[in-house]
């Protein structure tokens, strides 16, 4: 039995997600923290993924079907703009959240009032849900933050926060893949982030990372265009740079068959019990109906 009014808003876009999107739905159903409604926005997907959504008949899942793909930025700012809860969660349709995610979280800001974002360790998963390893982020605001411009490490789909600060802060929809970036280093200054120091969620990345990261990289670049020249700093510059080369080595990457092997180099080793904690879970979720 859940209170009338849900605490926790959970945002999912999604897109032609239907291989992914149930498993996904269901490890919020498998919360142990149950006063929540998941916004699914639908951004115009062409495959099966409303019916996948539509066969859950949870009436706290709330899918809002989108006709025009207008990309994440937008979703997640409709979805801030449609949330009922006290705290805004992210979820992607192709990760898997760990039982005890929205519990942790939510104990993790209530006990740090200052703290407006926080998000987890997660479990690296591929395309055919075989666990690669862990990513680890720092901990605390000041850690997160020693380097800003380079990158401030809490990973998007991880994120859980007061909703009130994302509806303060919208997302930039001109960054497009590195939209949760261009967020964190627009706002840093005046928020409090952290990271919880336990694996909440298994996070998948694909073997053909280099046509992502060229991805993000390009949105790099587009925003500092959108800067004016007067502004930009040494920093801005030696980022433009990074971003030219990082383009030129990812296109190497797929031109020699090497991004299996840029993606493992990303990933750090998990513990036997860490490994364990998924494979029960990633089980459990695939034989119970």
């Amino acid at each position: 039995m859940t209170d009338q009014n849900p605490l926790i808003s959970i945002a999912m876009p999604v897109y032609n997600a239907a291989d992914t999107v149930g498993i996904a739905i269901k490890s919020i159903l498998w919360q142990t923290y149950q006063n929540w409604e998941l916004l699914i926005l639908d951004d115009g997907s062409t495959d099966q993924t409303v019916a996948v959504v539509q066969s859950f008949s949870d009436s706290r899942i709330k899918l809002h079907v989108g006709k025009q793909n207008r990309r994440l930025a937008y979703r997640l700012n409709q979805a801030a703009d449609l949330a009922t809860g006290t705290y805004y969660a992210r979820m992607d349709a192709d990760d898997i959240a760990y039982p005890t995610r929205l519990q942790v979280q939510l104990a993790f800001m209530r006990a740090n009032p200052n703290v407006d974002l926080v998000g987890s360790q997660v479990s690296i998963i591929d395309d055919q849900d075989v666990l690669l390893g862990r990513r680890d982020m720092p901990l605390t605001h000041a850690e997160l933050v020693a380097n800003p411009h380079r990158s401030i490490f809490v990973a998007h789909p991880t994120w859980f926060g007061k909703l009130n600060w994302f509806r303060a802060n919208p997302y930039s929809e001109l960054a497009r893949e590195i939209g949760d970036r261009e967020l964190l280093q627009r706002t840093y200054q005046q928020s409090q982030f952290a990271n919880v120091d336990q694996i909440l969620l298994a996070y998948r990345e694909t073997y053909n990372f280099s046509k992502k990261a060229i991805r993000m990289r390009k949105s790099v670049l587009r925003v500092l265009r959108h800067q004016p020249l007067s502004t930009w700093t040494m920093t801005d510059i030696q980022l433009g740079l990074v971003q030219v080369i990082g383009i030129a080595a990812d296109h190497l990457n797929r031109l020699l068959g090497r991004e299996k092997q840029a993606l493992l180099s990303r990933v750090d080793p998990i513990s036997a019990a860490d490994a364990a904690i998924w494979q029960t879970h990633f089980k459990a979720l695939h034989e119970t109906p």
